[in-house]
């Protein structure tokens, strides 16, 4: 009966660490625009020749930290989304795809507004 008992808590446990590494993954949506807010950081960063390139590091740091706030989220879950995703090479093309999607968007809606 002990025996019992200690499987069910072990598997009661194993099931709620499960439960938080999944919650813990970004959805598509989610990754998405994370993925377009930090490419648009990077865009408007690296295109700079006025800094040098710690500087300009230092500064994407610091734009990728407020994005990170902005979603809600941090360096570590992005980390753990994106290898959640390379793991599955079908749904990482689509998530890529869709990213582009995304940004081109975003470039059609800036072009409209100037």
């Amino acid at each position: 009966m002990k025996k019992i008992l200690a499987l069910v808590m072990a598997c009661g446990l194993i099931s709620q660490n499960l439960a938080h590494i999944q919650s813990s993954i970004l959805t598509q949506e989610q990754l998405i625009e994370v993925l377009a807010d930090l490419e648009l950081a990077k865009a408007m960063l690296y295109t700079s020749e006025d800094n040098k390139q710690t500087e300009i590091d230092n500064l994407f740091q610091e734009q990728a930290q407020l994005i990170y706030e902005a979603h809600a989220t941090n360096a570590a879950t992005l980390q753990e989304s994106y290898i959640e995703y390379l793991n599955n090479p079908i749904r990482l093309q689509w998530l890529y795809d869709q990213l582009i999607v995304r940004l081109e968007k975003l470039l059609k809606e800036e072009i409209i507004e100037k």
